[in-house]
């Protein structure tokens, strides 16, 4: 799928979220009480299917959290101490030696869990922080 059809999609759950969210504010009125207690399912709902269809609108994101995290679950797995490795910069800076983390895995030692696993099952990282 081409880049503005998969943002269009993406775009979709947000602007039903929005008039959802919208449905808390003005006044209470009786005929609206059996729809009201879906609304919050509904909302995580959405926030659950946008968070699986991030995972196609960009299945390489550039940015430092997804390299560190990738480099830290295969290190981990190789059982390296992932807070002596160094971390390479993302694709747009990687000609440059200051983009270079040369301290460590960044987050808490518990983080590192649900990353290795979504790692080991789906080789993706971003796979442990949809739920």
């Amino acid at each position: 799928m081409s880049f503005p059809i998969l943002s269009l999609i993406v775009f979709l759950p947000a602007a039903g979220a929005l008039l959802i969210a919208l449905t808390y504010i003005g006044r209470k009125n009786k005929s609206s009480r059996p729809i009201a207690g879906y609304r919050f399912a509904a909302l995580v709902l959405i926030a659950i299917t946008m968070r699986v269809l991030i995972l196609f609108s960009s299945p390489d994101p550039q940015i430092d959290v997804f390299a560190m995290q990738k480099a830290g679950a295969q290190g981990l797995l190789d059982r390296e101490n992932i807070y002596a490795m160094k971390f390479p910069p993302p694709a747009p800076l990687q000609s440059s030696e200051e983009a270079v983390k040369h301290y460590g895995y960044a987050y808490p030692p518990a983080s590192v869990y649900p990353v290795v696993l979504a790692w080991m099952a789906f080789k993706d990282v971003r796979v442990a922080w949809v739920f």
